[in-house]
Protein backbone atom coordinates (compact mmCIF):
# COMPACT_ATOMS: atom_id res chain seq x y z
CA UNK A 1 0.00 0.00 0.00
CA UNK A 2 2.69 2.30 0.82
CA UNK A 3 5.01 1.74 -2.19
CA UNK A 4 1.62 2.03 -4.52
CA UNK A 5 0.65 5.31 -3.10
CA UNK A 6 4.13 6.68 -2.89
CA UNK A 7 4.21 5.88 -6.67
CA UNK A 8 1.28 7.39 -7.90
CA UNK A 9 1.73 10.72 -5.43
CA UNK A 10 -1.26 10.31 -3.68
CA UNK A 11 -1.95 10.03 0.51
CA UNK A 12 -3.61 6.92 1.86
CA UNK A 13 -6.65 8.77 2.17
CA UNK A 14 -7.20 8.79 -1.69
CA UNK A 15 -5.30 5.97 -2.57
CA UNK A 16 -8.27 3.55 -0.67
CA UNK A 17 -10.43 4.66 -3.30
CA UNK A 18 -8.84 2.38 -5.62
CA UNK A 19 -10.81 -0.23 -3.61
CA UNK A 20 -13.88 2.27 -2.95
CA UNK A 21 -13.80 3.40 -6.33
CA UNK A 22 -14.06 -0.38 -7.32
CA UNK A 23 -16.89 -1.30 -5.25
CA UNK A 24 -18.97 2.34 -6.02
CA UNK A 25 -18.71 1.34 -9.87
CA UNK A 26 -19.84 -2.28 -9.32
CA UNK A 27 -22.46 -1.47 -6.75
CA UNK A 28 -24.06 0.66 -10.37
CA UNK A 29 -23.40 -2.06 -12.47
CA UNK A 30 -25.11 -4.79 -10.40
CA UNK A 31 -28.73 -3.73 -11.02
CA UNK A 32 -27.92 -3.20 -14.72
CA UNK A 33 -27.06 -6.96 -14.92
CA UNK A 34 -30.28 -8.28 -14.22
CA UNK A 35 -31.90 -6.59 -17.50
CA UNK A 36 -28.54 -7.59 -19.37
CA UNK A 37 -28.43 -11.43 -18.19
CA UNK A 38 -31.72 -12.10 -19.69
CA UNK A 39 -31.50 -9.83 -22.42
CA UNK A 40 -28.24 -10.57 -24.37
CA UNK A 41 -26.81 -14.55 -25.04
CA UNK A 42 -24.60 -15.63 -21.77
CA UNK A 43 -21.35 -16.77 -23.63
CA UNK A 44 -21.59 -13.49 -25.70
CA UNK A 45 -22.08 -11.38 -22.45
CA UNK A 46 -19.82 -13.26 -20.27
CA UNK A 47 -16.65 -13.12 -23.27
CA UNK A 48 -17.53 -8.86 -23.08
CA UNK A 49 -17.02 -9.25 -19.07
CA UNK A 50 -13.83 -10.69 -19.34
CA UNK A 51 -12.85 -8.59 -21.93
CA UNK A 52 -13.47 -5.39 -19.52
CA UNK A 53 -11.49 -6.89 -17.23
CA UNK A 54 -8.78 -7.58 -19.43
CA UNK A 55 -8.63 -4.01 -20.64
CA UNK A 56 -8.74 -2.60 -17.29
CA UNK A 57 -5.98 -4.45 -15.74
CA UNK A 58 -3.62 -3.85 -18.73
CA UNK A 59 -4.93 -0.10 -18.08
CA UNK A 60 -3.58 -0.44 -14.06
CA UNK A 61 -0.83 -2.17 -14.96
CA UNK A 62 0.52 1.16 -17.37
CA UNK A 63 -0.93 3.60 -15.05
CA UNK A 64 1.99 6.32 -13.79
CA UNK A 65 -0.88 8.12 -11.92
CA UNK A 66 -4.14 7.80 -10.02
CA UNK A 67 -6.63 8.73 -12.48
CA UNK A 68 -5.76 6.13 -15.14
CA UNK A 69 -5.32 4.58 -12.08
CA UNK A 70 -9.05 4.76 -11.17
CA UNK A 71 -10.76 4.25 -14.62
CA UNK A 72 -8.98 0.72 -14.96
CA UNK A 73 -10.53 -0.04 -11.55
CA UNK A 74 -13.77 1.15 -12.72
CA UNK A 75 -13.35 -1.19 -15.95
CA UNK A 76 -12.45 -4.27 -13.45
CA UNK A 77 -15.70 -3.80 -11.58
CA UNK A 78 -18.06 -3.25 -14.32
CA UNK A 79 -16.93 -6.48 -15.50
CA UNK A 80 -17.01 -8.11 -11.91
CA UNK A 81 -20.40 -6.81 -11.25
CA UNK A 82 -21.58 -8.52 -14.94
CA UNK A 83 -19.35 -11.73 -14.15
CA UNK A 84 -20.11 -12.25 -10.04
CA UNK A 85 -23.77 -11.80 -10.30
CA UNK A 86 -24.15 -14.09 -13.76
CA UNK A 87 -21.95 -16.74 -11.73
CA UNK A 88 -24.73 -17.29 -9.73
CA UNK A 89 -27.55 -17.59 -11.84
CA UNK A 90 -25.75 -19.86 -14.33
CA UNK A 91 -24.98 -22.41 -11.28
CA UNK A 92 -28.51 -22.24 -10.06
CA UNK A 93 -29.82 -22.96 -13.77
CA UNK A 94 -27.64 -25.81 -14.45
CA UNK A 95 -27.13 -27.56 -11.47
CA UNK A 96 -30.14 -29.44 -9.15
CA UNK A 97 -31.33 -27.97 -5.96
CA UNK A 98 -30.08 -31.07 -4.19
CA UNK A 99 -26.56 -29.99 -5.31
CA UNK A 100 -26.33 -26.41 -5.33
CA UNK A 101 -24.87 -26.17 -1.83
CA UNK A 102 -21.87 -28.00 -3.20
CA UNK A 103 -21.25 -25.94 -6.55
CA UNK A 104 -21.85 -22.90 -4.94
CA UNK A 105 -19.23 -23.83 -2.05
CA UNK A 106 -16.80 -23.78 -4.78
CA UNK A 107 -18.16 -20.71 -6.58
CA UNK A 108 -17.21 -19.42 -3.21
CA UNK A 109 -13.17 -20.01 -3.45
CA UNK A 110 -13.88 -17.23 -6.19
CA UNK A 111 -16.20 -14.54 -4.23
CA UNK A 112 -14.70 -14.95 -0.29
CA UNK A 113 -11.48 -17.24 -0.62
CA UNK A 114 -9.61 -14.98 -3.24
CA UNK A 115 -9.95 -11.55 -1.42
CA UNK A 116 -8.42 -13.23 1.58
CA UNK A 117 -5.51 -15.14 -0.81
CA UNK A 118 -5.30 -11.62 -1.93
CA UNK A 119 -2.78 -10.17 0.52
CA UNK A 120 -0.41 -12.89 0.34
CA UNK A 121 0.40 -13.28 -2.87
CA UNK A 122 -0.17 -9.24 -3.49
CA UNK A 123 2.33 -8.92 -0.71
CA UNK A 124 4.95 -11.33 -2.03
CA UNK A 125 4.38 -10.52 -6.05
CA UNK A 126 4.99 -5.93 -4.78
CA UNK A 127 8.44 -7.01 -3.08
CA UNK A 128 9.53 -8.92 -5.48
CA UNK A 129 8.28 -7.55 -9.07
CA UNK A 130 6.89 -4.46 -8.34
CA UNK A 131 2.80 -3.35 -7.85
CA UNK A 132 2.46 -3.46 -11.74
CA UNK A 133 2.91 -7.22 -12.02
CA UNK A 134 -0.27 -7.96 -10.01
CA UNK A 135 -2.46 -6.59 -12.44
CA UNK A 136 -0.33 -7.95 -15.39
CA UNK A 137 -0.39 -11.50 -14.31
CA UNK A 138 -4.51 -10.99 -13.50
CA UNK A 139 -4.71 -9.68 -17.18
CA UNK A 140 -3.03 -13.15 -18.17
CA UNK A 141 -5.21 -15.53 -16.37
CA UNK A 142 -8.08 -13.49 -17.27
CA UNK A 143 -7.12 -14.18 -21.07
CA UNK A 144 -6.26 -17.86 -20.69
CA UNK A 145 -10.26 -17.62 -19.47
CA UNK A 146 -11.05 -15.86 -22.55
CA UNK A 147 -9.78 -18.20 -25.03
CA UNK A 148 -11.06 -21.05 -22.62
CA UNK A 149 -14.58 -19.77 -23.08
CA UNK A 150 -14.88 -19.00 -26.35
CA UNK A 151 -14.41 -22.76 -26.84
CA UNK A 152 -16.54 -24.32 -24.48
CA UNK A 153 -18.83 -21.92 -23.04
CA UNK A 154 -22.11 -22.42 -24.07
CA UNK A 155 -25.73 -20.10 -23.98
CA UNK A 156 -27.57 -21.35 -20.91
CA UNK A 157 -29.94 -18.74 -19.88
CA UNK A 158 -33.11 -17.17 -21.91
CA UNK A 159 -33.05 -14.44 -23.52
CA UNK A 160 -35.85 -12.45 -23.55
CA UNK A 161 -36.98 -9.17 -25.37
CA UNK A 162 -38.16 -6.52 -23.08
CA UNK A 163 -37.54 -2.59 -23.27
CA UNK A 164 -34.61 -1.01 -21.16
CA UNK A 165 -35.95 1.19 -18.38
CA UNK A 166 -33.67 4.28 -18.36
CA UNK A 167 -35.21 6.08 -15.74
CA UNK A 168 -34.43 3.27 -13.36
CA UNK A 169 -31.13 2.46 -14.22
CA UNK A 170 -30.82 6.46 -13.89
CA UNK A 171 -32.35 6.64 -10.24
CA UNK A 172 -30.33 3.41 -9.14
CA UNK A 173 -27.21 5.22 -10.02
CA UNK A 174 -27.72 8.09 -7.51
CA UNK A 175 -28.80 5.23 -5.19
CA UNK A 176 -26.34 3.06 -5.06
CA UNK A 177 -23.71 5.31 -5.94
CA UNK A 178 -24.73 8.01 -3.37
CA UNK A 179 -24.81 5.66 -0.73
CA UNK A 180 -21.33 3.68 -1.66
CA UNK A 181 -19.68 7.29 -2.00
CA UNK A 182 -20.72 8.58 1.06
CA UNK A 183 -19.77 5.16 3.27
CA UNK A 184 -16.50 5.44 1.53
CA UNK A 185 -16.12 8.67 2.77
CA UNK A 186 -17.01 8.27 6.02
CA UNK A 187 -13.45 6.21 6.86
CA UNK A 188 -11.83 9.80 6.41
CA UNK A 189 -14.44 12.52 7.00
CA UNK A 190 -17.22 13.01 9.39
CA UNK A 191 -20.67 12.47 8.77
CA UNK A 192 -21.30 16.23 9.25
CA UNK A 193 -19.20 16.45 6.27
CA UNK A 194 -21.00 18.26 3.65
CA UNK A 195 -20.27 16.34 0.50
CA UNK A 196 -20.42 12.97 2.76
CA UNK A 197 -24.18 14.43 4.13
CA UNK A 198 -25.15 15.01 0.28
CA UNK A 199 -24.07 11.78 -1.07
CA UNK A 200 -25.79 9.49 1.68
CA UNK A 201 -28.67 11.89 1.44
CA UNK A 202 -28.91 11.65 -1.91
CA UNK A 203 -28.21 8.08 -1.95
CA UNK A 204 -30.94 7.27 0.79
CA UNK A 205 -34.17 9.64 -0.83
CA UNK A 206 -32.82 8.43 -4.68
CA UNK A 207 -33.40 4.13 -2.82
CA UNK A 208 -37.01 5.43 -1.56
CA UNK A 209 -37.82 6.67 -4.82
CA UNK A 210 -36.29 3.58 -6.77
CA UNK A 211 -37.86 0.97 -4.31
CA UNK A 212 -41.50 2.83 -5.07
CA UNK A 213 -41.11 3.01 -8.84
CA UNK A 214 -39.88 -1.15 -8.69
CA UNK A 215 -42.88 -1.81 -6.86
CA UNK A 216 -45.19 0.05 -8.96
CA UNK A 217 -44.23 -1.37 -12.38
CA UNK A 218 -45.68 -3.99 -14.30
CA UNK A 219 -42.00 -4.93 -15.70
CA UNK A 220 -39.40 -4.08 -13.10
CA UNK A 221 -35.64 -3.01 -13.48
CA UNK A 222 -34.80 -5.00 -10.61
CA UNK A 223 -37.64 -7.26 -8.89
CA UNK A 224 -37.17 -5.93 -5.42
CA UNK A 225 -40.72 -7.55 -4.73
CA UNK A 226 -38.84 -11.00 -3.89
CA UNK A 227 -37.51 -9.43 -0.52
CA UNK A 228 -41.21 -9.78 0.99
CA UNK A 229 -40.09 -13.12 1.09
CA UNK A 230 -38.86 -13.68 5.29
CA UNK A 231 -35.67 -15.90 4.61
CA UNK A 232 -34.72 -14.78 1.11
CA UNK A 233 -34.57 -10.86 2.83
CA UNK A 234 -32.25 -12.27 5.67
CA UNK A 235 -30.08 -13.66 3.31
CA UNK A 236 -29.62 -10.97 1.54
CA UNK A 237 -28.77 -8.95 4.64
CA UNK A 238 -26.51 -11.33 5.83
CA UNK A 239 -25.05 -11.72 2.79
CA UNK A 240 -24.08 -7.97 2.41
CA UNK A 241 -22.90 -7.83 6.32
CA UNK A 242 -20.65 -10.43 5.81
CA UNK A 243 -19.65 -9.03 2.72
CA UNK A 244 -18.59 -5.75 4.57
CA UNK A 245 -17.06 -7.83 7.36
CA UNK A 246 -15.03 -9.59 5.12
CA UNK A 247 -13.71 -7.14 3.16
CA UNK A 248 -12.71 -4.84 6.08
CA UNK A 249 -10.90 -7.48 7.69
CA UNK A 250 -9.01 -8.30 3.93
CA UNK A 251 -8.37 -4.32 3.76
CA UNK A 252 -7.19 -3.30 7.74
CA UNK A 253 -5.42 -6.92 8.74
CA UNK A 254 -2.45 -6.07 5.91
CA UNK A 255 -2.67 -2.49 7.09
CA UNK A 256 -2.37 -3.14 10.72
CA UNK A 257 0.50 -5.19 9.81
CA UNK A 258 2.48 -2.99 7.80
CA UNK A 259 1.20 0.58 8.92
CA UNK A 260 1.31 0.02 12.94
CA UNK A 261 3.60 -2.84 13.30
CA UNK A 262 5.92 -1.99 10.53
CA UNK A 263 6.25 -5.36 8.61
CA UNK A 264 7.05 -5.47 4.90
CA UNK A 265 3.96 -6.47 2.14
CA UNK A 266 5.51 -10.06 1.97
CA UNK A 267 5.61 -10.37 5.55
CA UNK A 268 2.28 -9.36 6.25
CA UNK A 269 0.96 -11.49 3.29
CA UNK A 270 2.71 -14.66 5.17
CA UNK A 271 1.06 -13.58 8.28
CA UNK A 272 -2.56 -13.61 6.51
CA UNK A 273 -2.13 -16.92 4.84
CA UNK A 274 -3.54 -19.09 7.18
CA UNK A 275 -6.70 -17.13 7.12
CA UNK A 276 -6.65 -17.37 3.16
CA UNK A 277 -5.90 -21.55 3.64
CA UNK A 278 -8.54 -21.37 6.15
CA UNK A 279 -11.09 -20.02 3.60
CA UNK A 280 -9.81 -21.78 0.70
CA UNK A 281 -10.80 -25.18 2.35
CA UNK A 282 -13.73 -24.27 4.29
CA UNK A 283 -15.86 -22.74 1.73
CA UNK A 284 -15.89 -26.12 -0.22
CA UNK A 285 -16.62 -28.41 2.67
CA UNK A 286 -19.72 -26.09 3.70
CA UNK A 287 -21.26 -26.67 0.31
CA UNK A 288 -21.41 -30.06 1.34
CA UNK A 289 -22.35 -29.84 4.89
CA UNK A 290 -25.40 -27.23 3.68
CA UNK A 291 -26.51 -30.15 1.18
CA UNK A 292 -26.42 -32.78 4.06
CA UNK A 293 -27.06 -30.76 6.91
CA UNK A 294 -28.84 -27.44 6.02
CA UNK A 295 -28.48 -24.15 6.85
CA UNK A 296 -28.90 -23.93 10.73
CA UNK A 297 -26.61 -26.63 11.75
CA UNK A 298 -24.05 -24.75 9.26
CA UNK A 299 -24.69 -21.12 10.76
CA UNK A 300 -24.27 -22.15 14.24
CA UNK A 301 -20.80 -23.57 13.23
CA UNK A 302 -19.80 -20.75 11.49
CA UNK A 303 -21.23 -18.04 13.57
CA UNK A 304 -19.28 -19.43 16.55
CA UNK A 305 -16.27 -19.79 14.73
CA UNK A 306 -16.65 -16.17 13.84
CA UNK A 307 -17.37 -15.27 17.14
CA UNK A 308 -14.21 -16.85 18.16
CA UNK A 309 -11.92 -15.23 16.02
CA UNK A 310 -13.06 -12.00 16.21
CA UNK A 311 -12.98 -11.79 20.00
CA UNK A 312 -9.25 -13.14 19.50
CA UNK A 313 -8.41 -10.08 16.96
CA UNK A 314 -9.52 -7.91 19.65
CA UNK A 315 -6.02 -8.47 21.34
CA UNK A 316 -3.63 -8.65 18.16
CA UNK A 317 -0.29 -9.21 20.38
CA UNK A 318 1.76 -11.49 20.14
CA UNK A 319 1.39 -11.53 16.40
CA UNK A 320 1.30 -15.63 15.81
CA UNK A 321 -2.13 -14.74 18.26
CA UNK A 322 -3.38 -12.60 15.46
CA UNK A 323 -2.54 -15.65 12.81
CA UNK A 324 -4.79 -18.05 14.71
CA UNK A 325 -7.69 -16.15 15.38
CA UNK A 326 -7.90 -14.39 11.95
CA UNK A 327 -7.76 -17.83 9.91
CA UNK A 328 -10.46 -18.81 12.68
CA UNK A 329 -12.53 -15.61 11.68
CA UNK A 330 -11.85 -16.82 7.90
CA UNK A 331 -13.05 -20.20 8.36
CA UNK A 332 -16.23 -18.97 10.20
CA UNK A 333 -16.66 -16.25 7.33
CA UNK A 334 -16.38 -19.12 4.82
CA UNK A 335 -19.24 -21.56 6.88
CA UNK A 336 -21.72 -18.34 7.08
CA UNK A 337 -21.34 -16.71 3.37
CA UNK A 338 -22.10 -19.70 1.23
CA UNK A 339 -24.83 -20.99 2.80
CA UNK A 340 -26.28 -17.59 2.87
CA UNK A 341 -25.77 -16.92 -0.89
CA UNK A 342 -26.94 -20.36 -1.46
Amino acid sequence: MRKSCLILSVDVDTGQWITSGFSLAMGIVMPLTAFLITRFPTKRLYLAGLLLFIGGSALCALSGSFVPMMIGRVLQAASNGILVAMTQVVILSIFPKEKQGSYMGWYGLAVSAAPMVAPTLGGILVDALGWRSIFWIVAGVMTLSFVLAVFVFRDVLEVQRHSFDILSFVISVFAFGGITLGAGRLSSKDITDPLTAAALGIGLAASAVFAVRQLKASEPFLNIRILKYKNYAVSVAGSVILYLIMMGGTVLTPLYLQCVVGLKAAVSGLLTLPGSLASIICSPIAGKLYDRLGMKKLFLLGGALFVLGNIGMIFPEPLPVLVVFYAVRSAGISFLMMPFVT
